[in-house]
């Protein structure tokens, strides 16, 4: 054969070559990583250049275009073994392409995850810690979204204790220990506007807040434990999310056994180490920053008297049919732990059951066309009573403050939730928390309520 001959043999081979790279390119990221999603939107542009490709090198052959197309397929074939041995090497080295904890730091307190290592398998939030600004809107800000329901949202300073809980530096001893997530924290909230600070006055009781978000019932049970109990302490509390307490139970459960099996704690920002993900979320998702707002999504209208709010509705409670043996198994181990504290430290144990918007909103809501049924066809289910048998088996106390926030709802009209975005209590549902909770605790005969 000639050289051009040869030439021709060689200019298929290389582009084929470039080609099956190109398709490994698109597949095997979307096979290996987790949640993919850069690669997917990358799957079929890549399949279409390497079918391009490999149809080039068959069907033309330009010598002087041939020699500049062999040199970039020569560059594809090398690029993708490259990309192999970087992806090795960066998740060896545990790199960090998201930097995930620098980016915690931008946020406001209430947003971030609790990195301080506590107990054997437990992360707590640093401090001490003071952070003052808009909370809800910074957030809003950094998830490029915009709406006018919180345009009057005040500036607060917020203030964190040496264990990173929301509490006064003084605070040596209380008699009542509360402890839970994001609702219980409530840090977009001044101090005195806490269910926790209002509970304290109208009992006239010392109450220590342990709420700290991304938490679930098994890191709560484990603050009051090695924070919650001093000399002067009675009474502990939980307050139980319906919305995200149950995920969060399982997440924790499975933290603890993998700490059994190897010792491998809890982590609370996973390090993003694949060179393939960070490159591909650098070409679909590049600039984010830079974006513009959107305008921040509702499900529904909430009809109160003299007004319609638009609003989301981001969990949708379960029932007890939902739940799976592990769930259940997770509950019965969690509330014996808790029934097995309070005995220990002559303790009365609470488990107090918040509600989601869906539950206390139900009937008020109007939704567009085409809403999805699992919320224009929900109706209130029975994981409140659920919690409550297991809690009497268990010899823990129960209340759900679900009544007392429909019954506000409906006969005041008042915005007891964040409308939209946000899922938690407004200053109004702090108020509405903390008076059922004195009730409760005062009715118990443990507690002595204040005469106001």
């Amino acid at each position: 054969m000639t050289g051009p001959g040869h030439s021709r043999r060689l200019h298929r081979v290389l582009h084929g070559i470039a080609g099956v790279m190109l398709f490994l390119l698109a597949l095997l990221p979307g096979w290996l990583l987790e949640e993919p999603a850069s690669w997917i939107s990358l799957r079929q542009p890549l399949i279409a250049t390497g079918i391009i490709v490999v149809l080039f090198g068959q069907l033309t052959y330009r010598p002087r275009l041939a020699r500049v197309s062999a040199g970039l397929c020569v560059a594809v074939a090398m690029l993708v073994p490259a990309l192999a041995l970087g992806e090795f090497v960066f998740r060896a080295l545990h790199v960090d392409f998201r930097r995930a904890e620098l980016t915690q730091r931008d946020l406001p307190p209430f947003y971030r995850r609790p990195l301080v290592p506590s107990g054997d398998c437990f992360l707590r939030r640093s401090g001490p810690l003071v952070w003052e600004g808009r909370v809800i809107n910074t957030m809003l800000d950094w998830l490029r979204l915009e709406t006018d329901a919180y345009a009057d949202e005040p500036r607060v300073t917020v203030r964190y204790d040496d264990d990173g809980f929301r509490n006064p530096p003084a605070l040596a001893d209380w008699e009542i220990a509360v402890a839970g997530d994001s609702f219980t924290e409530l840090g977009y909230l001044p101090e005195e506007r806490l269910f926790t600070s209002l509970l304290a006055g109208r009992l006239g009781r010392r109450v220590k807040n342990l709420g700290v978000s991304h938490t679930g019932p098994l890191t709560q049970l484990h603050y009051l434990q090695t924070y919650g109990i001093a000399p002067s302490t009675r009474t502990v509390v939980i307050a139980f999310f319906e919305g995200n307490d149950l995920d969060d139970l399982c997440r924790e459960s499975e933290a603890w056994r993998r700490f059994e099996e190897t010792g491998t704690r809890l982590r609370a920002v996973e390090p993003q180490s694949s060179l393939l993900r960070a490159l591909g979320d650098a070409v679909v998702f590049g600039g984010e920053e830079l974006k513009p707002k959107t305008p921040a999504k509702s499900d529904a209208m909430l009809v109160l008297p003299g007004r319609r709010i638009p609003v989301s509705l981001t969990n949708l409670p379960l029932k007890q049919s939902d739940l799976s043996p592990e769930v259940e198994e997770g509950l019965a181990r969690f509330l014996g732990g808790y029934r097995d504290l309070a005995a220990q430290h002559h303790l009365e144990a609470w488990l107090v059951y918040f509600p989601c918007k869906l539950r206390v909103w139900h009937g008020l809501l109007e939704f567009p066309a085409g809403a999805a049924g699992t919320l224009t066809n929900w109706t209130p289910t029975d994981l409140p009573d659920h919690l409550r048998g297991l809690c009497v088996a268990h010899e823990v106390r129960f209340l759900d403050v679900t009544p007392a926030l429909v019954r506000t709802t409906r006969e005041e009209g008042s915005l007891l939730f964040n409308p939209i975005v946000d899922t938690h209590f407004t200053a109004a549902g702090c108020e509405v928390v903390a008076a059922a909770m004195a009730e409760a605790l005062a009715g118990a005969g443990t507690i002595t309520q204040r005469t106001p």
